[in-house]
C-alpha cells in the first residue's frame, strides 16, 4: 500500500523554489585559489621573491597560474571534494632559459582554500593581501604569444619627467642627425614609451628609487617580443644613466637631454 504526503510535496517544492538563488550563487572569492600567494609570509612582504605565484580561475578565457620564472595556462578546472585540480599547460617566461622548450603538461592540486591559506600539492601557502601585490604579478591581464602581456600602469608625472625626451650619447648633433649607427641614434622616452635601436618597449611600471627608476616593459625588437627591465639613473640635471642590456645591449651608459629645437 501506498502512502502519499501531499502536504509534504508541497512544501518541499516551495522551499525548492525559495533555495534556488541561492544554491546557484557563484562561491565566494576566498574559497577559490585565485589570488597571490607565498610559501610563507616573508615571501608575501617580498616582491622579489621567486616563491610567490599567482593563480586566476574566474574567467574562463584569461585563467593562468603563474610563478616568477614560468607561466601556465590553466586548461582544466576539476572540482574535487575538498578543492580543485588544476590542469596546466606550462611554458618559461621571456628572458628565462630555455623560452623555446615546447609547452609541458601539468597539474597542481590546490585544496582546503581558506581567506588565510591553502595547501598546494599538500604544501601550505598563504594568501598575500592587495598592498603585497606588485605589478608584475596584479598586472596581468591575457596569455598571447606564450607569455602575458601586461596592463601599462605608468608612474605620476613627477617620476616620469625625469627621463622624458630625447637623449643622446656621443654628440647633440646625433639628436637631430640620421644615421643607422646604433650609439649615435638617440633614444626617446616618454611615459609609456621607450623608444631604442631596433627596439621598442611599452611601459608596464614605474618604481623610484632615489635617483634610480626601474621601467618594467614589454618589449619588441625584429619582431620578437620579450619583458625586459631597463633601469634609468639619474646623473645630474639632463644627464642620466641608461642599463638597458636586455632590450637593447646598453649597460650603463650616460646620456644627455637634447635640446629642444
Amino acid at each position: 500500500m501506498s502512502i502519499s504526503y501531499p502536504k509534504f510535496t508541497i512544501a518541499l517544492a516551495v522551499l525548492t523554489a525559495i533555495l534556488a538563488p541561492f544554491t546557484a550563487m557563484a562561491v565566494p572569492d576566498t574559497d577559490l585559489p585565485d589570488g597571490l600567494w607565498g610559501r610563507s609570509p616573508q615571501a608575501c612582504r617580498d616582491a622579489s621573491s621567486s616563491e610567490r605565484f599567482e593563480v586566476r580561475t574566474k574567467i574562463r578565457s584569461d585563467r593562468f597560474l603563474r610563478t616568477a620564472t614560468t607561466l601556465c595556462r590553466i586548461t582544466d578546472v576539476a572540482d574535487t571534494a575538498i578543492g580543485y585540480r588544476l590542469a596546466l599547460e606550462c611554458r618559461r617566461l621571456p628572458g628565462e632559459v630555455n623560452t623555446e622548450a615546447p609547452a609541458s603538461a601539468q597539474q597542481i592540486l590546490v585544496e582546503a582554500i581558506g581567506p588565510l591559506t591553502m595547501r598546494a600539492d599538500g604544501r601550505r601557502v598563504y594568501r598575500c593581501s592587495e598592498s603585497a601585490k606588485d605589478s608584475d604579478l596584479n598586472k596581468v591581464t591575457s596569455i598571447t604569444r606564450n607569455f602575458v602581456q601586461e596592463k601599462s600602469e605608468n608612474s605620476d608625472g613627477e617620476k616620469t619627467s625625469l627621463y622624458v625626451g630625447r637623449w643622446y650619447a656621443k654628440s647633440p648633433a646625433d639628436c637631430h642627425n640620421r644615421t643607422d649607427d646604433p650609439e649615435r641614434v638617440p633614444l626617446r622616452f616618454s611615459a609609456g614609451k621607450l623608444d631604442f635601436y631596433e627596439t621598442h618597449c611599452t611601459v608596464l611600471s614605474t618604481v623610484r628609487q632615489g635617483d634610480r627608476i626601474t621601467l618594467r616593459s614589454a618589449c619588441m625588437s625584429e619582431g620578437i617580443a620579450s619583458n625586459e627591465t631597463v633601469t634609468v639613473t639619474i646623473a645630474g640635471p639632463d644627464k642620466i644613466q641608461v642599463d638597458a642590456y636586455g632590450a637593447a645591449g646598453i649597460r650603463n651608459t650616460p646620456y644627455r637631454r637634447c635640446d629642444a629645437r
